[in-house]
């Protein structure tokens, strides 16, 4: 065995053991998404904790102080929040995403529409009924729709307000976006009635499979030299 498949060979062993030990070395700081109502609001946020949505762990603290870029939100708020849980000090370290802590509207309430759906499209027309509003949609690509008994619309009609799922912020018709929601074939209308439900632009991945692919080609050469 030469001097470079050795290294690779140590690297991978330290990987695997890297993997196998740092859940327990990482036990008390977790990544966890909640639902919480907001009980301060001034200097630091304090939640209290009402849904886990996801989490690898119990968690030891109802109530969290959220640390990181939070917006601008009040007493009696209702947030859904991403960051990582750190289970000694009772400290939600919220991510730099713009999802990362958004209020959730207090009129939010689930259409019921019984399917799931995930696609690509392209917004045609943005507009409001009866203090709601709704995108206009022409599907562009499915990636997954759920107890398909019908043939897909091929324009959806999704509400995007008020929802407990994400709008990401600035869409216009024209856009090309993903919908992540739910689906009912029958009305081709879609919503976004989970927390972790989204409408945002499309994110092109061509650049991300082509490091993906050179680092695996790279690989196999070492090996072979």
């Amino acid at each position: 065995m030469n001097s470079v498949s050795s290294i690779m060979c140590m690297l991978c062993i330290g990987i695997l053991l890297f993997g196998i030990g740092s859940p327990v070395l990482l036990a008390d700081d977790f990544q966890v998404r909640v639902v919480g109502v907001v009980e301060q609001a001034s200097d630091s946020v304090t939640i209290q904790i009402t849904e886990i949505v996801q989490s690898p762990h119990d968690l030891n603290c109802d109530t969290v102080t959220l640390e990181g870029i939070v917006p601008p939100v009040s007493s009696g708020d209702t947030l859904y929040v991403s960051g990582e849980y750190h289970s000694t000090t009772c400290v939600i370290s919220v991510e730099e995403t713009p999802s990362a802590v958004r209020i959730i509207p207090p009129d939010a309430t689930s259409d019921d529409l019984t399917q799931s759906l995930h696609c690509t499209g392209r917004i045609l027309r943005i507009f409001e009924m009866e203090g709601e509003q709704f995108f206009d949609i022409s599907v562009t690509e499915v990636f997954v729709v759920t107890y398909q008994e019908q043939e897909m619309c091929a324009t959806i009609t999704v509400k995007v307000d008020p929802v407990a799922g994400c709008v990401e912020e600035g869409l216009e018709p024209g856009d090309n976006i993903e919908f992540f929601g739910t689906y009912d074939e029958s009305l081709c209308m879609g919503s976004l009635d989970w927390y972790e439900d989204y409408l945002r632009k499309e994110r092109k991945t061509g650049i991300s499979w082509i490091l993906v692919i050179t680092g695996c080609v790279g690989y196999l050469i070492s090996r072979n030299r």
